[in-house]
């Protein structure tokens, strides 16, 4: 971080995009990143930084639901560099995805009417492809893991993944959200219950605050991130992993850049920034720094 962002952390210092800051918020400074250009990414929900291609600073993204069982990598122009087709996968309602351990993983986890038997967890590694070059199209192989709620069918909409393949999912209520894990790591072909493990109620001046709509874990296990329509919230996650301890924390938040519907959000590769997408053709993909937790 430059000296310049440090005295800027603390600063009301972007157009439409005011920060409350609280005992245990920061004051983040964001950037319009790009724009997506690419027309059939109408519903970008969910997104991740590539481990591949890094050294490229190529995005990941998926369309919401109904969409073609596709992964798009953009470039910082909002160009497609690769589309990638997960030959034989369906779209019921891909709301999130992430990147650990030498994997993607994509979430088709949604289920707004509350009414799916079961959800459906893909993963598959990244494609090879030339990062400068745009426009490609490539096929990709998958494995597949269903998952069941315990009690009720449940719409979520935040998926993180651990390097070992242990998944945590956020549920998506009017009230307080709730919190489930698989009892084991990804296992292809495999059927699992999730375990419930906590709450959080997320706060703010609107209905749509309540709402949790994506997360993303650091690419070294030491922080999480789950949004809403309108803030962040991060938590510090401990060395052994104790989700329920980590949850119970306070975490610190902050008001996101005003979006028409803001569903995903990730780290960078190297965990020292946010990227955040919402839903909409043509829409902008915000970069934003912040300042490390102590």
């Amino acid at each position: 971080m430059n000296i310049r962002h440090r005295a800027l952390l603390f600063l009301f210092s972007i157009s439409h995009f005011a920060v409350a800051v609280t005992a245990q918020s920061v004051a983040p400074v964001a950037e319009k990143w790009c724009e997506l250009k690419d027309a059939r990414i109408e519903e970008s929900s969910g997104i991740a930084a590539s481990r591949e291609y890094s050294a490229s600073e190529l995005l990941v993204t998926h369309n919401d639901s109904g969409g073609e069982a596709k992964l798009f990598y953009i470039n910082s122009r909002g160009e497609t560099v690769a589309e990638v087709l997960l030959t034989g996968a369906t779209n019921i309602d891909w709301e999130d995805m992430a990147i650990a351990g030498g994997f993607t993983y994509v979430g088709d986890i949604g289920d707004n009417l509350r009414k799916r038997e079961s959800i459906v967890i893909y993963r598959l590694r990244e494609p090879k492809f030339n990062p400068e070059k745009t426009g490609q199209k490539l096929e990709a192989s998958w494995e597949k893991m269903t998952l069941k709620y315990p009690d009720a069918p449940c719409d979520s909409e935040t998926l993180l993944v651990t390097g070992n393949g242990e998944i945590v999912l956020v549920s998506k209520n009017g009230g307080p959200s709730r919190f489930y894990k698989t009892p084991r790591a990804f296992e292809n072909n495999s059927a699992q219950t999730l375990e419930p493990f906590g709450e959080y109620s997320f706060t703010g001046k609107a209905a749509s605050s309540y709402l949790a709509t994506g997360g993303d874990l650091s690419s070294d296990e030491s922080r999480f991130v789950v949004r809403t329509y309108t803030h962040a919230y991060e938590w510090v996650l401990p060395p052994n992993r104790d989700w329920k301890s980590a949850f119970a924390s306070t975490p610190r938040t902050w008001e996101l850049p005003v979006s028409r519907q803001g569903e995903a959000i990730c780290y960078s590769q190297d965990a020292q920034e946010y990227f955040t997408s919402e839903e909409g053709a043509g829409a902008p993909i915000y970069r934003i720094e912040f300042s490390p937790l102590d």
